[in-house]
C-alpha cells in the first residue's frame, strides 16, 4: 500500500539534505563502533569528521556527536 501512495511517489525522486545527513550519520556511528575495540585514534577522528559532515548537511543531526564521543 505504501508503494503506491501518491505523496510518497512524488517525494521519492527528490534527493534532499536528509539523504546525505543520514548517510554521514550512519557512517559516523559505524566508524565509531569500529574504533571502540581497537582504541584507534585514526578511526575515532574519522568518526568525528563524518559526524561533522552530517551536522554540516543538516543541523538537526547534532545528536550524532554523542555516540562519537562516548
Amino acid at each position: 500500500l505504501t508503494a503506491i501512495t501518491p505523496g510518497l511517489l512524488e517525494q521519492a525522486a527528490v534527493v534532499g539534505v536528509d539523504t546525505f545527513a543520514g548517510f554521514f550519520s550512519l557512517a559516523s556511528v559505524y566508524v565509531a563502533l569500529r574504533a571502540y575495540p581497537d582504541d584507534c585514534w585514526k578511526r575515532a577522528s574519522s568518526a568525528a569528521a563524518l559526524a561533522g559532515l552530517a551536522i554540516s548537511c543538516k543541523y538537526n543531526a547534532a545528536p550524532i556527536v554523542l555516540p562519537t564521543i562516548i
